[in-house]
């Protein structure tokens, strides 16, 4: 299975009813299909900055779940039929990667310290070696 990020549009003229039945249509699914949910954002209403087909605002929600890549095409078939959503994207989520400061952190190798020789032991081989 893989994540991905669902995100789509509704028609502002819909209803509550109408937001929580595509809600329920795409949760199922994505269930039925042996997917997980991760994550949903509640449908908030978004002032459309370029406007679309006319459109000045509509519902916005995402979804972020865990499904298997053959069961994607199922669903965005499933999410163009229906006609309360004018616009979707599906994204594939990747795994976060650790950041190059996170990577140093762990690599860093510590150095091993041996323990401390007094100066008579330094001395006392230095006479040795010199032979005095």
């Amino acid at each position: 299975m893989r994540s991905y990020e669902l995100t789509y549009l509704v028609l502002p003229e819909k209803s509550e009813q109408d937001l929580k039945k595509i809600e329920n249509d795409i949760t199922t699914f994505i269930e039925k299909k042996g997917g997980v949910l991760e994550k949903k954002e509640r449908p908030a209403r978004r002032k459309m900055s370029p406007q679309i087909e006319k459109i000045n605002s509509a519902f916005l929600e995402t979804y972020i779940f865990q499904l298997n890549p053959m069961e994607l095409k199922n669903l965005k078939k499933e999410l163009k039929e229906k006609k309360e959503i004018f616009n979707f994207i599906v994204l594939n989520k990747k795994r976060q990667r650790k950041t190059l400061r996170e990577k140093k952190m762990t690599t860093k190798k510590v150095k091993k310290t041996e323990p401390k020789v007094e100066l008579a032991e330094i001395e006392k081989k230095l006479d040795e070696i010199l032979g005095e």
